[in-house]
């Protein structure tokens, strides 16, 4: 992923300028995990013995990834994502025991960014398209198979992209990421009444370039939506906007002190009386994974998970059940070719607990969702897998 702005991805992207710097900030560690995380087969996952002659699993060719998911029980979830660096797109039904490849729309040059459902017969996927220019893509899933859907006006941007998207009903959803001029890119919010999916005006902030990660819909009234801009000092600063029913306005978001730069990259509402949103930030020096709240009121910025010493860390998806149990990916990059970790940690309303992971283990994970307190699956890629796609299911 070599975009700067517009992708689920953006954090990890942005922390790999701070390999190998020392992590600090407001860090806090919780009580031990509530969850026990353990790694589920994946239909696409044939393991690579780590001992292979002259093959280091940083150096494996490009392999699937998974980039979000979205429980509605523990008998159905749906993850997303891409066969390769380029496409086609990919996804993958849990069925309660299993995981298991659904056929989908298998959209050429294209991958799927998120995934929102709610329920076994309704899901909306989105993501981009990469024929010579960026394009949008949405896919719908009515419980046997996928089907691509149509944008209207369609974008005419020569750099369009959605990289979020949150459901409440299968008549009620909301998509965003960015879209471009050619110069400079903008917000990007799609709305879906059941029968169109038609363009919302949002706002940008500062004098650059605008896009958004992540969204998340409690109610057609309420909805928050995440991202970065770009400032006058050519710096990512947070971008927060909220919908209360009839417009996108900016709401202030605070940046860490000790950070020049940052930028969020999900976002998890339970009702507009709690919301937790997620990303990175790095100032000279130093890179943290950054954490804000809000409880029905300003948002603030709250607790972000010890580090390990040399690691930088980017959380890149957030799932809450309430004020007091939310399950973020936090994605740890090392100070040598092939530390990179995925690990799911866990909020208890106060502090974090790291949860489960593969430490140690060259990958990320970028997707988590929730179906009650206590069933969560997270999911990513990882270089000891040929095709990449790895699930974690913490229960």
């Amino acid at each position: 992923m070599n975009r700067f702005l517009g992708s689920r991805l953006s954090a990890a992207v942005f922390a790999t300028t701070l390999l190998g710097v020392v992590v600090v900030g407001a860090a806090s560690s919780a009580a031990a995990s509530r969850l026990t995380w353990s790694e589920v087969a994946n239909p696409l996952a044939t393991v690579i013995p780590t001992n292979t002659p002259g093959v280091h699993p940083i150096l494996l060719p490009a392999g699937t990834d998974l980039s979000s998911v979205s429980c509605t029980g523990k008998r159905f979830c749906v993850a997303v994502g891409t066969h390769g660096a380029d496409g086609p797109t990919l996804t993958e039904v849990w069925d309660g025991k299993q995981w298991w490849v659904s056929p989908g729309s298998g959209v050429q040059s294209s991958t799927l960014t998120a995934v929102s459902c709610t329920g076994p017969k309704f899901c909306v996927a989105v993501g981009y398209s990469n024929f010579g220019h960026i394009q949008p893509i949405v896919d719908t899933f009515n419980g046997v198979g996928w089907m691509l859907s149509t944008l209207d006006p369609v974008p005419t941007s020569p750099d369009s992209e959605l990289d979020a998207v949150s459901c409440t009903r299968p008549n009620a959803c909301v998509a965003a990421g960015y879209t471009s001029d050619g110069t400079t890119r903008h917000t990007l919010v799609e709305a879906w009444n059941g029968v169109v999916w038609s363009r919302t005006a949002s706002p940008d902030a500062g004098v650059g370039s605008n896009a958004l990660s992540g969204v998340s819909c409690v109610r057609t009234t309420f909805c928050v939506a995440v991202g970065s801009y770009v400032n006058a000092s050519s710096n990512f600063q947070p971008l927060i906007e909220t919908w209360r029913g009839s417009s996108w306005t900016i709401t202030a978001s605070p940046s860490p002190s000790s950070a020049t730069s940052a930028a969020l990259s999900a976002v998890s509402c339970v009702a507009d009386r709690f919301c937790m949103t997620v990303g990175v930030g790095a100032g000279a020096g130093a890179g943290t994974a950054l954490v804000e709240t809000s409880h029905g009121g300003a948002w603030s910025i709250a607790a972000s998970p010890a580090a390990r010493a040399a690691f930088t860390q980017a959380f890149e998806g957030v799932s809450c059940t309430s004020a007091h149990r939310c399950v973020a990916v936090d994605s740890e990059s090392g100070p040598t070719p092939g530390s990179a970790t995925g690990v799911a940690q866990e909020w208890n309303g106060s502090g974090w607990a790291a949860g489960g992971g593969n430490s140690g283990t060259s990958g990320a994970l970028r997707g988590v969702s929730c179906a009650g307190r206590g069933f969560c699956f997270a999911v990513g890629g990882s270089h000891f897998f040929p095709h990449g796609s790895v699930a974690l299911l913490g229960k």
